[in-house]
């Protein structure tokens, strides 16, 4: 995968997922193994904080970064 694409993908995460609460975006950009956990811990999370948000404010995926 491309930096670009890692990128999208964190973009994507973090938009739909994260924002919308999106929770089926994880069955696509999420490790099957890893899959459930970031799906439960989200939802934990989201209903602690309901209001919750994320935002992106830089990605850095060149270099040794």
């Amino acid at each position: 995968m491309s930096v670009e694409e890692n990128k999208q993908v964190v973009r994507r995460f973090f938009d739909e997922f994260a924002s919308k609460k999106l929770l089926s975006v994880a069955d696509e950009i999420v490790s099957e193994r890893l899959r459930d956990n970031a799906k439960q811990a989200y939802t934990t999370m989201s209903t602690a904080f309901p209001d919750i948000t994320s935002t992106i404010e830089d990605i850095v995926a060149e270099g040794d970064k």
